[in-house]
Order: structure tokens, then sequence, then C-alpha cells
């Protein structure tokens, strides 16, 4: 059997759903290939989103609270707790990707759930038992980016392992979130506590095995009184921007291609901006006008957030635990950094901290971030 379309999209996660969105209402024939068995399942994503991201898809009934503050506790205990300058919102993951699946399916788009693509070849998909031809391939697989890598667009990355648990806790705060940096319990990344409703997820990443993450994230969680599990989640957060982004008539966009604030390793924001530009982009090659840059360029600001926040992320990652509790320390002094940093620009904290009283108090680890921010980024 098979299919023809102009556009294939692999992957029902935002960014694909976005992608095939903006091409479906601009009059292409696009379709899109979901391995999973339902839209937004499994969850592998903390949920936590600017007011940009609402700009860019609008809003829907996905937001579950609007976020004020944010605590941040070093290994010792030490707290710094920052009010949010912007509006930052905790959002139902499952129910959002479903709110950009029905605008894209409005708009044209047919999605095809449990139709995993096994292999990519030229101008065509294996899909089961099908073979699909398209006129462009758009890959938007995830971190585990396998056939990005098969076809020859992007490099291995650094990937992190995430898991997180959603629990009934009796301590939570609907309006703030708790960050927990400590290179015991997460090696090369944090911790995290964001509610949902009613309901507290706790996770953390690092690079760990899954046994030693689970019981990291558990003892996180038994500071909140959990008094039960609801689920649990897991998944892979990559960490380094890929500039290489196609091939021919294939391109790579979202988190297969590192298209995430490493800092965070939130991605929801930046791969909906690169959808945007990857939709442009093919809009302009299908119109017969000549195209010689790559469609990341056309979000340069993004590019050059996206490369500082990786360097941001081998600065802090590399740090020992006393070297946290002193950057918290400093952080409850001058909470103004933060609270004046761009939630979904995360360098801008650079700005502020340069013209920050006290620094010498953290001499040594703003040493070690000037070595990070000059190492070259293809190292």
């Amino acid at each position: 059997m098979s299919l023809r379309t102009e556009i294939a999209v692999v992957g029902a996660g935002p960014v694909g759903l976005r992608t095939a969105w903006n091409l479906a209402r601009h009059g292409f024939d696009v379709s899109v290939f979901e391995r999973g068995s339902e839209i937004g399942s499994p969850v592998r994503c903390a949920g936590l989103v600017s007011s940009r991201v609402l700009d860019i898809v609008g809003r829907g009934d996905y937001v579950l609270s609007r976020i004020t503050c944010a605590k941040i506790v070093s290994p010792s205990g030490i707290t710094a707790t920052i009010p949010s300058r912007e509006s930052v919102f905790s959002i139902d993951r499952r129910a959002f990707d479903r709110f950009i699946a029905k605008k894209a399916a409005d708009a044209g788009a047919e999605i095809f759930l449990r139709s995993p693509v096994k292999n990519i070849i030229s101008s065509s998909l294996k899909v089961r038992d099908l073979e699909v031809r398209a006129n462009y391939i758009i890959i938007a697989e995830g971190a585990e980016a396998v056939l990005s890598r098969k076809v020859g667009i992007v490099k291995k990355n650094t990937v992190l392992t995430g898991y997180e648990v959603l629990v009934t806790s009796d301590e939570s705060n609907p309006s703030e979130v708790t960050v927990f940096l400590d290179q015991r319990l997460f090696p090369r990344f944090f911790g995290w506590a964001i509610p949902k409703g009613e309901l507290l997820l706790v996770g953390g990443a690092g690079l760990l095995p899954g046994n030693a993450l689970r019981s990291s994230v558990m003892e996180i969680a038994k500071r909140f009184g959990y008094r039960g599990v609801i689920g649990h989640y897991s998944g892979p957060i990559p960490t380094r921007p890929s500039l290489r982004v196609q091939r021919d008539n294939i391109f790579c966009v979202g988190d297969c291609a590192g298209q995430v604030k490493a800092t965070t390793g939130g991605g929801i924001y930046m791969g909906l901006v690169f959808a945007d530009a990857l939709s442009e982009h093919i809009e302009e090659i299908h119109s017969g006008r000549s195209v010689r840059r790559a469609y990341i360029y056309r979000r340069p600001r993004e590019i050059r957030e996206i490369i500082l926040d990786y360097k941001l992320w081998r600065w802090y990652s590399s740090l020992p635990n006393d070297s946290y509790d002193r950057l918290v320390y400093f952080l409850n002094e001058n909470s103004d950094i933060i609270y004046r940093t761009v939630y979904d620009y995360h360098s801008t904290v650079l700005l502020h901290g340069m013209f920050t009283k006290g620094k010498i108090r953290i001499i040594k680890e703003v040493l070690l971030l000037l070595i990070a921010l000059l190492n070259p980024f293809w190292r």
C-alpha cells in the first residue's frame, strides 16, 4: 500500500503539530505520523511555560495555575525565593498537546496514530506496511533522535535522563515552583516540584541510572509530605543544539535538533519558535524562491540563546555542592538578578548579574563561568 502527501511530519508532539498546523492552514496537504496510540501520551515534560507560548498557540483549558514565585534550594538547605517578573503557567501537557492537535486537524492536517515510522529513504517513509511518499519530510520525533541520526542529519547528543512523579501532597503551594540544586541527588542537573492543580509534580534529571534517579525524586517528594503517587513519567532531555537541521528535503525540528533551553531542559517555546521558522522556510522553497541558508537562521536571537544556554548548563552542571551553596546565598541577597531575567531567554541573567555588587563572594564561580562562555561551542 502507498500514500502520497506534500508534507509528512514524524511525531505528534507540540512542535510537529505546530508545524503541521502552520502548513495545513496555508494550503499544504499534511500527514502526521505518531507512534503512540493517543495524543499527549506518555507525558515527558514538566509543563511550565511563559505567556509567549500561550500567545503562539492560543489560550485554552490546558492552563492549571499561574506561578508567582520560584524557590531555589541549595544542598545545605539555603533558600532564595524569587518573585516572578512575568506570567508563567503550569499546564496540563496532555491537554496542551491535544489542543494543538485539534488546531492542526481543523486546518486540514491528517493525523495517523499507532503509525511508527521505521525508516526514511530519500522522499519515502516506511510506516508499518505503508509506503508514504512526500515532497517534504519533517522529523519532530523528540529527544531520542533515532531517525534524525539514521538519515545523517543530527549527530549524537548529550542526553540526560528525566523522571517525575505526580503525587498528592499536604505541603504544596499552587503558585510556587521549587528547584533543588544538589550534585548528590541530581548530578549535572537539578530537581523540581511544580504544582499541578491540587496535585504536585516532583521530578529531577541527571546523569544517573534509572533506579538512583527515582530514589532521588522520592527523597524530594518526602519533603512535601506526599501521601500517594498518581502517576510517574520518564524521558530523555537533550542539551546540545544542532546547527545541522536538514538534508535535501528532510528537516529536523524540536528536541531531536536540540532546540531546548539546556539550563532548564524546556523545549516547548524554542521548539514552537523554530517550527514557525521551518514553516516559513518550506513555504518559500515551495514558491520557487532561492533559499540558501537553513531555516534556523531565520531566528538569530533564538540560535544565540540556545547556544548560550548550552554553555550556561556546561558551567553550572559542573559545579560542586559548595558552589551551589554560595550561589544560592548570593541570589538570596541579589534576587533582582533572576527577577529581571526574561523567562524564555535565560542568558539575560548574564547582563543583570554583570553589574551586581558582591560578586567577590562567588569569584571562583564567576571565573569558571567566563571560561565556559569563552569555550568554543563546537567542542
